[in-house]
């Protein structure tokens, strides 16, 4: 049970590093009711960076402000990530995360793209559903 959410995880990660190699960090505005200092070797040079996609969420834009539902647990839960990482990996990471708004579309990746085979041989993906899709039942 905990294996696919640990190849999710690897996967995730390896994929958010194509989006942010070796971006300057830029800090986004977070929600100021949970305020996280920005750590020291924010603009350090890696050999990975951890990537928060910003993405326009449709119907649920109006939630945070107007910016969406990507927002929720940013900045603390990928600073938190990226801290686990560099103490129990030798992954050389970027001690802040990336927020990366890519001009291009989402598409969906086919199981048999090398990126779910380099690692670990990924046979299928597992979708984790949104908030919204929590609240709606």
């Amino acid at each position: 049970m905990c294996r696919p959410l640990v190849r999710f995880t690897l996967m995730a990660f390896s994929v958010s590093a194509l989006f942010a190699f070796q971006a300057a960090f830029r800090p986004f505005p977070a929600m100021k009711d949970d305020p996280v200092p920005v750590p020291s070797g924010a603009n350090e040079k890696t050999e990975r960076a951890f990537t928060r996609l910003m993405y326009p969420s449709g119907v649920h834009a109006r939630v945070f402000g107007g910016i969406g539902i990507w927002l929720i647990d940013y900045p603390k839960a990928d600073r938190q990530f990226v801290q686990g990482v560099r103490r129990l990996t030798r992954i050389h990471t970027r001690s802040s995360e990336q927020v990366v708004d890519p001009d291009r579309p989402i598409v969906e990746i086919d199981n048999q793209d090398p990126i779910f085979h380099v690692l670990y041989d990924l046979g299928e993906k597992i979708q984790v559903p949104g908030i919204p899709n929590w609240y709606s039942g």
